[in-house]
């Protein structure tokens, strides 16, 4: 026989302990062991569904235990009693019955253990209850499980505030805002185009027309050396051809150098492992929004076990990426190789190397095209950005761009001034300036 007490040390009743149907006689609004619980505040509380189970928890666990078979105990009383409890770790038979006083005792603070035996039945069988607990034991709220409420608010902000939403603009390439809509951080771009298109020269301006406009970016760049690499992006900063403007290579070196740009020093073979870490400490350390990989195809190679094939390896690079832009909200762009295919036709999504992950894991796929047209009986190539994937709106198209070899630019005309950039129209003007005053000074002399 066991007395049932309630909170106050009051005998309720008294029931008798039967092995083979131990809760026959525990009424629906008692609680077993109330009058056990220490007033002083207590970080962990267990509610099982028998005394037999009671006395193995207490004896395994030493923590407080409580016998209770029905949400009608839960007086208000004792609700305030167990409010001092941090966690509650409900261990039944009845899963309906524990979910239900889970959400009567706030489950945010509760933990349900579905096991195959009740505690008295582990104990009998020798297993440890303690780590039962430690590995059974699930939250009843689910942190990936979230209702409209949770992030209404983002939606009325994107709805209300949609330019600001929808990323920074490009200058050079205002068409690219009418499709894109914007550069937003978290997203990741997978950019590919044919070998020698100029893949790498187009990203370089790209990249450093959203530079200039205070997007802080790290450029990766496996293939170029990165002396090589800043020199074609100060050409296309200044919009100059700096052999034949040396004179000015001091002042668009200094205006060059105050952009938030910084480079990885790899070059050639990397593991990605390494390329995260660096990733991981440029947006912890300098605040970086965006980051270039070009290209992933180094990355690929001995540094996985034999059995992963390249596709294999890929996918988990890809994988590893896309989780770092939306866990960092940053964005990454991947240079990626196109398949071997025929030069005469146009790329598609299903021409990027690899498996399908790439496509599927990108919320951007941009294809640098090359396009052969005969025009006054000679062989011209026309060059455009498509747009094959946007998953911001899901507005798709074209961007003719034509290069220019004098300044490495792509922007055309209809984008932006092709002239040199008001700070190297200033330098200029200061050297003209200059100039003539050294020669009014020869003529005065």
């Amino acid at each position: 026989m066991a007395p049932v007490m309630d909170h106050k040390s009051q005998l309720l009743d008294i029931i008798l302990l039967n092995s083979k149907d131990r809760n026959e006689s525990l009424k629906p609004n008692h609680i077993f062991g109330l009058d056990s619980l220490s007033t002083k505040t207590n970080s962990v509380l267990y509610i099982t569904d028998d005394v037999f189970n009671l006395m193995a928890l207490k004896q395994e666990l030493k923590k407080p235990v409580i016998v209770l078979n029905s949400i009608e105990a839960l007086s208000d009383q004792v609700l305030a009693l167990l409010e001092k409890f941090d966690s509650i770790i409900i261990w039944q038979k009845d899963t309906k019955l524990s979910y239900n006083l889970a959400k009567k005792l706030n489950q945010n603070r509760c933990n349900l253990i579905n096991y195959a035996r009740t505690p008295y039945e582990s104990l009998i069988m020798k297993e440890n209850l303690v780590k039962i607990v430690s590995s059974e034991k699930f939250p009843l709220k689910n942190e990936s499980i979230v209702e409209y409420k949770d992030f209404k608010e983002s939606v009325y902000a994107e709805v209300v505030h949609s330019k600001q939403y929808s990323g920074t603009q490009w200058k050079r390439f205002p068409i690219l805002n009418d499709i894109l809509k914007g550069h937003r951080p978290g997203e990741l771009t997978i950019f590919t185009g044919p070998t020698g298109s100029g893949k790498t020269t187009f990203l370089s301006e790209y990249s450093l027309d959203l530079c200039v406009q205070g997007v802080k970016t790290m450029w990766g760049s496996f293939e170029i050396q990165n002396h090589r690499l800043a020199k074609m992006m100060m050409t296309q900063y200044s919009r100059l051809n700096l052999y034949k403007n040396v004179e000015l290579f001091d002042y668009v070196s200094s205006q060059y150098s105050k952009l938030p740009l910084k480079f990885m020093s790899f070059h050639g073979q990397e593991t990605v492992q390494n390329v995260l870490k660096t990733m991981s400490n440029a947006v912890v350390l300098h605040d970086i929004k965006h980051i270039v990989i070009d290209n992933l195809q180094f990355m690929i190679g001995n540094q996985f076990s034999g059995s992963l094939d390249r596709f294999a390896q890929q996918d988990y690079i890809i994988g590893s990426f896309r989780r770092f832009a939306t866990n960092f909200n940053c964005h990454v762009t991947i240079v990626i190789h196109p398949k071997k295919e025929d030069s005469d036709e146009l790329l598609k999504i299903s021409s990027i190397f690899g498996s399908a992950k790439a496509a599927q894991e990108a919320d951007n796929i941009l294809i640098l095209q090359e396009h052969k047209t005969a025009k006054e009986k000679k062989n011209t190539w026309i060059k455009f950005i498509e747009v094959c994937k946007n998953r911001y709106d899901g507005d798709l198209g074209k961007m003719l761009v034509k290069f220019d070899k004098e300044n490495l630019c792509f922007s055309t005309s209809k984008s932006v001034n092709n002239g040199p950039e008001p700070i190297v129209v200033d330098a200029l003007t200061d050297l003209n300036n200059l100039n003539n005053n050294f020669n009014l000074l020869k003529e005065n002399c």
